[in-house]
């Protein structure tokens, strides 16, 4: 899917295998079914989630994580289930994992997560992958060739937290909710629809009325250069027409980056 990381894509080429990613319902940036219905083929060999969603924020529910757990076990895929912001959900449904809906997706799912995002434990750059035996032991192989053993204090940190959550964490929450508001609403104050970010920390705002033959990498770079306003195009993400913005950051600064969005849309005419 296009909530996938572009370095997970460029993981899999790596290992000799070929990405395919399926598109979302714009308008909502939810899962459309059918479309991966369609992509699959008999060389397929899972499908790669990522829930609470980078860079949408968007949030399965429990109705599409079981439809697509069930859909993997039908044509006996594994399930990749990227999990790092499953902490940061902020009303509706809370993030449900498909090892979570039945007993026998267990054997197909590889749960990565990781310290950085809801622990704020950036500069400890540690994480897992939980996953049956013979699957864990292979990423252990080829870890092991890749890098060094986390440190000591980045372990006894982590386990710590894993093993009581910090009441910071909800707290976190209830200030990143406070802000994804600001920023959805001067979003759309500024004539950007913008879907409703239920998770993580990003706003993924729809910006194709204002798009030239550069796309949104030129959008972009135009806003860096006359706004000193830094964003990702959604191109980075396999999915043009779109902006993200993260709100991990202070309010003050978001009503700066609003502000400077505004100034450089209404400099802008609209192409569509």
């Amino acid at each position: 899917t296009p909530f996938t990381f572009v370095a997970t894509a460029e993981v899999i080429v790596l290992l000799g295998a070929v990405p395919v990613f399926v598109d979302i319902q714009a308008d909502t940036c939810n899962i459309d079914a059918s479309k991966i219905e369609v992509a699959i083929t008999p060389k397929t060999k899972g499908l790669l989630l990522n829930s609470p969603s980078n860079p949408s924020g968007y949030v399965m529910t429990h109705a599409e994580v079981r439809a697509l757990s069930e859909f993997a076990a039908r044509h006996n895929l594994w399930i990749v289930s990227d999990e790092i912001y499953r902490r940061l959900v902020y009303e509706g449904e809370p993030n449900l994992s498909p090892v979570s809906v039945a007993p026998e997706f267990k054997q197909r799912t590889a749960i990565i997560d990781g310290a950085s995002k809801a622990f704020a434990m950036t500069g400890y750059r540690i994480g897992f992958v939980a996953a049956p035996q013979p699957v864990a032991a292979a990423v252990g192989r080829l870890h092991s060739q890749l890098t060094g053993s986390p440190n000591a204090i980045s372990q006894a940190a982590y386990l710590a937290a894993l093993q009581q959550e910090p009441p910071e964490v909800a707290v976190m929450c209830a200030e990143f909710q406070k802000r994804r508001n600001i920023l959805v609403r001067g979003l759309e104050s500024i004539g950007l629809r913008t879907p409703q970010p239920r998770g993580a920390f990003y706003a993924f705002p729809e910006v194709s009325k204002f798009l030239d033959a550069r796309g949104s990498k030129g959008f972009c770079e135009d806003l860096l250069e006359q706004q000193n306003l830094a964003v990702v195009p959604g191109s980075a993400f396999e999915l043009e027409g779109y902006i993200r913005l993260s709100y991990a950051t202070s309010i003050a600064q978001i009503e700066a980056a609003l502000e400077r969005l505004g100034r450089f849309v209404a400099s802008h005419p609209r192409r569509g």
